[in-house]
This record gives C-alpha cells, structure tokens and sequence, in this order.
C-alpha cells in the first residue's frame, strides 16, 4: 500500500506542474501569480482540514513551528516554479524543482543513517550533469528562468527536509494536524501579498487550473509527509520527484503541446535515468 501511494503521489506532481503551466495563460495583474497560489493553498488546506481537525486541540508547539516553516517553503517554492515555466518549459523547469530531493536524501543518509549505494553516487553525479547539458547557451530571459529554477530548486529542499525531520521526530503521529497548520500559513501569506480587487471575479480558465493544483497540491503533500516517515528518504523523495518528472513531460506534450529541444530531452533523460538509479 505504501509503494501504490508513492505512485500515484508521483501521478499527482506530474499533474500540479501541468494545471501551473496551463495556468499562465489565465494570469493577469487583478488575478496574479499570488493570487493563483492563495486558491491553491486554499484548496490545499480545506482537503485536510477534516483529516486533522480532531488533533487541533492536541497539537505541541513544535509541529506548529515546524509546520509554519513548512508552509514558507511550499509557497515560495511555489512561485519559484510558476514563475520559472512562464519563461521556460515545464518539464526542465520542474526538473531543477524536483531535483530539491537532494537536500532531503543527503540529510537522510548522513544524519539518519540510511545506507546510500554505488549507484545511488553515479546517479546523483548523472543529477549534476544533467543540469549542466539542460541548460542551453543563456539568451534574453534565460538568466531569469535560471535564477528562478535555482531557487524553487532550494525551496523544494527545505520542503523535502521539514518532512524527514518532522516525521522523524517525537512529534511525527501529529502529522495530519502539521499539513492543516502548513497549508493554513501558505494561505495567509499568499492572501496577505495577494491583489485585493475582490469585485473582479476570476475567469472559468483560471478557476478550472487552481483547482486541479489546488487538489494535487493537497494530496501530494498528505501523502509525502505519511510515505517520508514509513519508507527510507533514498527512496521516497527521488521517486517522488523524478516520477513527477516523467509524467509532467508526458502530460504536457500530450495535453498542451510542449516542444522541447533535444539538448533539453536529452538532459532531462539523464536526469530520469540518475533519478532511478538513486531509487534502487
């Protein structure tokens, strides 16, 4: 059951990064990026809402603290990522944030003390490398994207790395109530950056694509916060990201019709490849 939910929690990062992507064409200066987010994180926080509302009144501070720092993460690693594949396509732009599981897989190996193989270095070699043939000659707004991509990249680490350390600590069996308090944080401070024009409603489009966001962002993140403290961080948080990878590039070839250059195809293969070497 653990292993079907690591599945289908990839299928549900694939799909976030294609509703971000489609959502760009619905953006405008009323209903903006951080608009977008506040319905997502919105969304987000009234699907848990009901899984950890019985534990409100038991919740310690630390999970709280936790959760906060949490939710700080996911929103900027958020619009990092929207902001990155308005420049760029979604399946290399989501390759450097998926690639955030480096900060998590590290941590779990040298202060968790789970065992990291041979193939498991060659593929965080062939991580590297992979940015490096990924990312073509700069151009106009190239440097932009980067900078963008680089930073969802650390965003998504902090993300990675608040899950182990929470589920791992004393606090872990309060981790329905962590995901609440996270995802309220992200909608308050998306809410508080947020264009506050409330008479203009948003369009079909827009409300369609932060909906299905809203709804992935939510499941992926009750699940990864379960699956990162039942099955070891060498293999959840590569797994998660790298099948996000995959099935992003597949859906946006096929739903919206990405082009993507073969130096980038090229790169992003050897990052799906490095990805599951990490995994085995």
């Amino acid at each position: 059951m653990n292993y079907l939910l690591l599945i289908f929690s990839c299928f549900c990062n694939g799909m976030k990064s294609v509703f971000a992507k489609k959502s760009n064409v619905y953006l405008n200066k009323t209903h903006n990026i951080y608009t977008y987010n506040f319905y997502m994180f919105l969304i987000a926080f009234l699907i848990a809402l009901p899984l950890g509302i019985s534990q409100l009144d038991m919740t310690s501070f630390a999970t709280i603290a936790m959760a906060f720092f949490y939710g700080l993460s996911l929103v900027a690693g958020q619009v990092f990522l929207i902001k990155a594949m308005e420049v760029g396509e979604v399946s290399i732009s989501t390759l450097f944030y998926s690639c955030g599981f480096l900060v998590p897989t590290f941590v779990s190996v040298f202060v968790y003390n789970e065992k990291l193989k041979m193939l498991q270095v060659i593929g965080i070699v062939l991580i590297l490398l992979s940015f490096v043939i990924s990312v073509e000659k700069f151009q106009k707004g190239e440097r932009r994207w980067f900078l963008f991509a680089l930073l969802a990249f650390l965003c998504n680490g902090m993300v990675g790395l608040t899950q182990k350390i929470f589920r791992m600590s004393a606090f872990g069996s309060e981790q329905t109530v962590f995901m609440v308090v996270a995802f309220l944080v992200g909608t308050i401070v998306t809410f508080l950056i947020m264009p506050k024009k409330f008479k203009i409603l948003p369009s079909k489009g827009f409300l369609k694509t932060v909906l299905g966001s809203g709804v992935m962002l939510g499941l992926v993140n009750v699940i990864n916060v379960y699956i990162s403290g039942v099955l070891p961080g060498v293999i959840v948080f590569p797994s998660v990201n790298g099948g996000g990878i995959i099935i992003s590039a597949i859906l946006a070839r096929i739903l919206i019709k990405e082009k993507i250059s073969f130096r980038k195809k090229t790169g992003i293969v050897i990052g799906v490849i490095a990805i599951c070497l990490i995994a085995i």
